[in-house]
């Protein structure tokens, strides 16, 4: 009777190589995003004789507080809210209020001192006759 032996195969000489890559570099922790350039008082580009539409910017943590107040023939109405600043690239912030009753997205633009506003669906608690979108342009300090 013949007994063989089992041998475990050689293993194989084709050992993958890591790949040659230069030294990653990991982009420095996320910087901190000054909103300084965005705070202060805008006015709506129409304003005039029969059209007033103000916004205000202040400070709030990581966020923005906004202060916005439309008055012109049918209308006068003021919001106040919290701006939860939501992208930032080179040129443009964006930032949203969001409540239940209005959804508001404020595109920033502090090269230009300007600001864009524009409902996100359907504003309740603004009046029929009001307008509040539009280009909001920085008044200079």
């Amino acid at each position: 009777m013949a007994l063989t032996l089992c041998r475990p195969e050689q293993e194989s000489k084709h050992h993958l190589q890591p790949a040659k890559t230069d030294s990653l570099q990991l982009p420095a922790a996320t910087s901190q995003v000054s909103y300084d350039s965005l705070y202060g008082f805008y006015f709506h580009e129409s304003n005039g004789p029969a059209f007033r539409s103000e916004l205000e910017i202040k400070p709030m943590g990581n966020d923005l507080q906004f202060n916005l107040t439309l008055q012109h023939p049918g209308c006068e109405w003021q919001l106040q809210g919290i701006l939860a600043m939501m992208y930032h690239m080179a040129n443009e912030y964006a930032g949203f209020y969001n409540s239940e009753t209005c959804r508001l997205v404020f595109t920033f633009f502090p090269a230009a001192g300007q600001v864009r506003i524009e409902p996100a669906g359907i504003c309740v608690t603004l009046p029929g006759r009001c307008q509040l979108g539009g280009v909001y342009l920085r008044l200079d300090s």
